[in-house]
């Protein structure tokens, strides 16, 4: 009795050498609160995150960032609500307006610290894109308009209508109106940005871009590419060593003459022909083009992807992934030094491999990861996420798929080298992942990376 009178003493804080609880010791605040998403509409915005079991939230929000639960009253239109539960929606807020928002915990124990701040603009007409293209550090879209919008990376965006975008590693091409010309822009050092003759004999219909080559898709079904040929990318039987080890002018990919997809990785290029069949070329020293071994040796001419009949393609930095044509399964191949092929292992491979996903309608590749659309518009991702470019509001590799918080509606999706992206049903751009040169759409002043997805804030969009 002695003891258990003395321990009361201390819980209520007659001797305050520790803090109890009901079980003697008191617990600490709880962790603030994780995956906040935020979408924008008319004169709204939406606000999502992870609930957990016993606890209640509260929101502090104002026209200024930085806000916590302590300054939220001096802030300019700053305000608070006490407790709100996900999906939290605000509305009667101004157009054009951004706004800035912050969570905390509430348990028996405390209120928490307040969680990471996240930013929307309220806003009643929106860009309502048609095409994403991300790169290693910027982000490119083709408007309703027909015309490109680029973040980090404006400088000479074409003029005329857009109708198709693709970002390689620090350049950016695009399909335009009336002819169906190409113009290219960005980082010309190995002749990526070709001379202006891709539609010398025929027009493209698909185009594509790598680290630093480019390929297209010409109506007849045949294939040029242009740029680095280190490896064999171009497709065209040489290998071009020493310096220089490019071609500015687009070469004949031999032996494609059906090709109705195209996709580059970092220095090699697949394609999918009209039959389903695909083809691959360049670069194989981690087995990215799916033939039957791991080879240090680079093919310069396209070899059949043997076993594969697909419908989707994509090239990564070292590894290719497709969507098959019969069951929209998805099947990967190459390096997987992070999980990028997402079958459960970091071992790399030759031979395609199955992933846990069979309702894929899109698929994209980064640098080291790998996302999915799925038929019901949720984005699942996997392999790299040292930048969050896997969007499950960690920082940590996975070698299986994992769920992107907060999307439900996508339309389209592109991933860069550590980031991407994903166009909304309600015409919002929204992208996650590294964000240190402004390719997500904010400030890199506000943070260098995210793991959640994030309003794309850029003049025009919305």
């Amino acid at each position: 009795m002695t003891r258990v009178f003395l321990f009361s003493l201390l819980c209520f804080g007659v001797i305050s050498l520790v803090a109890c609880g009901k079980d003697g010791m008191h617990s600490p605040p709880p962790n603030p609160p994780r995956g906040i998403t935020v979408v924008p509409g008319d004169k709204k915005v939406t606000i999502r995150w992870i609930e957990g079991a016993g606890t209640t939230y509260n929101l502090y929000m104002a026209e200024a960032a930085g806000v916590t639960k302590e300054n939220v009253g001096t802030l300019a239109g700053g305000m608070e609500h006490k407790p709100v539960t996900s999906p939290f929606v605000h509305a009667n807020l101004q157009n054009g307006t951004q706004y800035f928002f912050v969570l905390t915990a509430v348990t028996a124990d405390g209120e928490s610290q307040e969680s990471n701040e996240v930013s929307a603009t309220a806003t009643s007409t929106v860009a309502n894109p048609k095409a994403i293209a991300a790169g290693d550090a910027h982000t490119c879209a083709i408007l309703a308009s027909g015309s490109v919008k680029c973040w980090n990376n404006n400088n000479d965006t074409p003029t005329a209508t857009s109708t198709a975008i693709t970002a390689g590693g620090r350049h950016t091409c695009a399909i335009l109106l009336p002819d169906n010309s190409v113009q290219c822009w960005g980082d010309n050092n190995f002749g990526q940005l070709g001379d202006g003759t891709v539609i010398a004999t025929s027009t493209p219909m698909a185009i594509a871009a790598g680290d630093a080559h480019t390929c297209a898709i010409l109506t007849d079904g045949s294939v040029k590419c242009w740029g680095n040929n280190e490896d064999g990318q171009l497709g065209n039987g040489a290998i071009i060593t020493g310096d220089p080890s490019s071609t500015s002018t687009p070469v004949s990919v031999i032996g494609i003459g059906t090709a109705i997809t195209i996709t580059a990785g970092e220095a090699h290029t697949c394609a999918i022909l009209t039959d389903g069949s695909v083809k691959c070329w360049g670069s194989n020293n981690l087995g990215q083009l799916g033939v039957d071994v791991i080879n240090t040796v680079a093919t310069s001419t396209p070899a059949l992807v043997p076993g594969i009949t697909a419908k989707a393609i994509t090239a990564g930095g070292r590894h290719t992934c497709a969507i098959l044509l019969l069951d929209n399964t998805v099947k990967c191949w190459g390096d997987n030094n992070f999980g990028q092929l997402g079958d459960g292992t970091f071992n790399a491979t030759s031979n395609p491999v199955s992933i846990g996903i069979a309702t894929s309608t899109a698929i994209t590749a980064g640098l080291g990861h790998t996302c999915a659309l799925l038929l019901g518009k949720s984005v699942q991702c996997w392999g790299f996420n040292a930048s969050g470019q896997l969007g499950n509001d960690r920082f940590t590799n996975s070698n299986i798929p994992v769920t992107v918080i907060g999307v439900t509606d996508a339309t389209a999706i592109d991933a860069g080298l550590a980031h991407t992206c994903a166009i909304l049903e309600s015409g919002i751009i929204t992208c996650w992942g590294d964000n240190t040169n402004d390719q997500l759409g904010i400030s890199s002043n506000i943070f260098d990376k995210s793991s959640v997805l994030v309003q794309v804030q850029v003049s025009g969009i919305p």
